[in-house]
């Protein structure tokens, strides 16, 4: 299979952008799949007592609500959706 590299208008092609260590350009040139997902919370279980905690902690002006710790407890109840009206249909299933 012979796939070619074509370059639109002035740009480089893919390939050249590669050679000369320009990788940002190639991850942007070369991005096939489109990234239309929302990660989403899904309050069940113990994952309601987290939100709960977290919404309600108190915190200093300028700080997150969260960190990465908070982020690690929640992982088992995030779930990623294609389109805001899916999940805006899972949740509402709960």
């Amino acid at each position: 299979m012979l796939i070619q590299d074509y370059a639109r208008g002035r740009e480089c092609s893919i390939q050249e952008d590669r050679e000369n260590l320009r990788f940002r350009e190639v991850a942007r040139k070369a991005k096939v799949i489109t990234n239309d997902t929302v990660a989403v919370i899904v309050p069940y279980s113990h994952g309601k007592t987290l939100i709960r905690e977290i919404h309600e902690r108190k915190r200093s002006i300028g700080t997150p609500r969260f960190d990465r710790h908070d982020l690690r407890r929640l992982q088992r109840y995030i779930v990623t959706c294609v389109e805001r009206t899916l999940c805006f249909s899972i949740v509402a299933m709960l």
